[in-house]
């Protein structure tokens, strides 16, 4: 298979998403680094663009991806199909989500089949199409439905999803209880948005008892995880407001104890800043 776009003008595209990965290097051999990430990143273009051409169908997806990830849609539909159709969730992912801003019934139909073989990012791009102003998808029941097969299979930004569909009664009847145990289940896993939730059930007693400490300590790790800094700054308001709570009743020591604890549980180690 040919494919409608030139190796050389992808590599020119896509060269930006690995230049910017500057390896550990002594001064005397940082000039040389970036060529030789770019060589080998070209290289192994070239191989899987090859084998792509010659029908396999895991190089199909990925070169497939490539082309997408690019903008080159004309160009990446072929292959995505070819590898879809050979039974592969993560092209068939990738080739539902190409389609279904221009062509929603057959993208919704390829994420259907991705979500169905348990891929997780499928159920909630169909979870998000439902909830959508689109009349073909817009579904409340369905789209709770999919976000909570993505949630049982562990994505912890689906399970803080199906925590909020609870609270607010999004395709499901509400219920704090289950809003609160799901905002758990991610906030486990370290997404902030769930700790902040959490806190919030502890802080308002809504499907758990009203704890102070234990929204001061959900609070804290949500500010170390946060990347959102709209999220960070509520956050830190949010916990200065639950110290000040636990300093009133004499527990200031038990809640940084706590917090202490939760940090070393529940936050993600940071990634080492690039120089």
């Amino acid at each position: 298979m040919k494919t409608l776009f030139s190796f050389v003008a992808l590599s020119a595209l896509l060269s930006g998403c690995v230049t910017h990965v500057q390896p550990h290097v002594s001064p005397a051999t940082e000039p040389f680094a970036q060529p030789l990430l770019l060589s080998d990143f070209n290289q192994q273009m070239t191989a899987t663009r090859q084998q792509a051409e010659a029908g396999e169908h895991r190089a199909q997806q990925q070169y497939g991806g490539w082309l997408a990830s690019a903008g080159q849609r004309d160009a990446a539909q072929p292959l995505l199909k070819a590898a879809a159709e050979s039974g592969q969730p993560e092209a068939q992912y990738q080739l539902g989500k190409l389609l279904i801003e221009h062509q929603p019934g057959d993208g919704k139909q390829w994420l259907e089949r991705a979500a169905e073989q348990g891929n997780s990012a499928a159920a909630q791009q169909l979870a998000r199409y439902h909830r959508s102003g689109n009349p073909l998808l817009q579904d409340k029941q369905q789209a709770f439905n999919w976000l909570l097969q993505a949630a049982q299979q562990g994505d912890a930004q689906a399970q803080n999803d199906v925590g909020a569909a609870y609270s607010r009664g999004f395709g499901v009847k509400k219920d704090a209880a289950r809003a609160a145990e799901w905002y758990r289940k991610a906030a486990e896993q370290g997404n902030a948005l769930a700790q902040f939730n959490l806190a919030g059930a502890y802080q308002a007693g809504e499907g758990v008892k009203a704890q102070p400490l234990q929204a001061y300590a959900w609070y804290h790790v949500a500010v170390q995880n946060s990347d959102d800094p709209h999220l960070t700054q509520i956050a830190e308001q949010m916990k200065l407001r639950m110290y000040a709570s636990a300093t009133r009743s004499g527990k200031a020591t038990q809640a940084r104890q706590l917090a202490q604890k939760f940090t070393q549980q529940y936050v993600k180690p940071h990634k080492e800043a690039l120089p």
